[in-house]
């Protein structure tokens, strides 16, 4: 769980650097990948195992991988249902899955300053971004 946690954190903090990883960009997937591990050790309070920390690079290719297929868009990494979906514009248009939407925090601070998670994503439904934020 704390490997998911760890990654969920990194892709949602990262999104430029999703974006250049995917792109291939010279030297992005090695600062992605530590950025995890040092993701995971601030969430645990210790580094990953070798295991562990191998789950963290394969589930970071893996979500770098679905943004590179998503044309260059930073994704949650899960697979995005086109009819029904969030985006996150605070993100750079960052598209995720309806339950990553819901409990999307932009940054890592955002939950210790009190915002509310999932209400800085607006919904797309059948191709139409809602006019307000959050998703019913």
């Amino acid at each position: 769980m704390s490997v998911e946690r760890a990654v969920q954190h990194t892709i949602a903090s990262e999104p430029e650097l999703v974006r250049s990883t995917a792109n291939a960009v010279p030297k992005a997937w090695g600062t992605l990948a530590a950025r995890g591990v040092l993701a995971f050790r601030e969430i645990v309070g210790r580094p990953p195992s070798d295991v562990e920390r191998r789950a963290i690079w394969a589930s970071l290719w893996e979500r770098v991988r679905r943004t590179h297929d998503a044309g260059g868009r930073a994704t949650c990494g899960h697979a995005i249902d086109p009819g029904r979906h969030g985006i996150c514009e605070v993100c750079g248009g960052m598209l995720l899955c309806v339950e990553c939407a819901r409990a999307h925090y932009c940054t890592s601070a955002c939950g210790a300053r009190g915002c509310v998670a999932g209400l800085c994503v607006k919904e797309v439904r059948d191709g139409l971004i809602a006019d307000t934020f959050g998703l019913e």
